[in-house]
């Protein structure tokens, strides 16, 4: 197949319009308002600011999604053909990489050949149209590690499939895995899951996950699955709420209206120290309550899947 010339220039006028006038805005306040200025000229200089940031991000887009000659890219007789190399396919498999541009009708692509603890790359941020990318996805299927649908549309990070998973569209099997780590982070209650991949083939994975609770859980049923050398793990058991919040939840109300007839002076005082410890006592670890949820829903549906599979052969 052939991999055609790029050029996005839709990028490359936007990325120009929106940098220059951003820059003519922010300098025409500058001189004309001052370094300071009233609400709206802040406003005005801000706005210009985001502006300029608008067009490097269009001129970045731009860089990304060019490509500047056609490439072809053949697989015969299990030997790749690509830029007058060869590269035997032969007991090992094509792994890739890509990101999409925001309209999802061009790719950048990185293929990377391995085998055992071995690694190349084939070629880096190839350019692919959406058709393209179908006749390369077609193309190079035998030699994947598993066949699901990589242009499905998924907002997540991970995907998990049979035997491994995918991390930004790269398949890893867990028996390539040589450490998986995973740690929660609270940064300013935003909560957040560092993950740490060290392949067998000297390649690590530092990494950390923003998207949410799904994906927390699902990076997380990914390493217990590799800590499980890919067999079923024990079955998910989510902590339930403790006999202390319940008691607090029976007596607070008892105990603020005693204080009241007894000593209203502390009814304020009261009311806070019982507001700040029953919700110590239910909302303590509820971040983790929810990704056990979240691993509950996984656990069902990879019974289900396997279900299906041994009903269906």
């Amino acid at each position: 197949m052939t991999i055609e010339k790029k050029e996005k220039k839709s990028y490359l006028y936007t990325g120009f319009i929106f940098l220059f006038s951003g820059i003519l805005l922010l300098f025409y306040l500058v001189k004309a308002r001052g370094p300071v200025g009233d609400f709206i000229t802040v406003f005005s200089k801000l706005f210009s600011v985001i502006v300029v940031i608008y067009g490097i991000i269009y001129l970045v887009r731009y860089n990304k999604f060019y490509q500047e000659n056609d490439v072809k890219f053949v697989i015969k007789d299990n030997t790749l053909f690509f830029d007058d190399k060869e590269y035997s396919l032969k007991n090992k498999y094509l792994t890739l990489q890509f990101n999409q541009s925001p309209n999802k009708e061009l790719f950048n692509v990185t293929l990377n050949l391995e085998e055992d603890k071995k690694s190349q790359t084939i070629f880096k941020d190839l350019v692919f149209s959406l058709y393209e990318m179908e006749e390369f996805l077609k193309l190079i299927k035998p030699y994947r590690k598993n066949d699901t649908c990589l242009l499905e549309d998924d907002p997540y990070k991970i995907k998990l499939f049979e035997d491994g998973f995918s991390f930004e569209n790269r398949e890893i099997l867990y028996k390539e895995i040589q450490s998986f780590k995973t740690k929660l982070i609270d940064v300013s209650g935003a909560l957040y899951l560092d993950i740490e991949i060290a392949l067998k083939n000297n390649t690590k994975i530092e990494k950390r996950l923003t998207n949410g609770y799904t994906e927390y859980a699902r990076a997380i049923y990914a390493k217990k699955l590799f800590e499980a050398n890919s067999k079923e793990i024990p079955p998910i058991v989510c902590p339930k709420d403790g006999i202390l919040g319940t008691l607090l939840a029976i007596i607070a109300p008892l105990t603020i209206f005693l204080l009241y007839i007894f000593d209203d002076s502390m009814l304020p005082f009261a009311i806070l120290v019982f507001v700040l410890v029953i919700f110590y006592a239910f909302f303590n670890n509820i971040s983790e309550k929810k990704i056990c949820k979240e691993l509950l829903k996984i656990e069902t549906d990879e019974k289900i899947k396997k279900e299906y599979k041994s009903l269906n052969g």
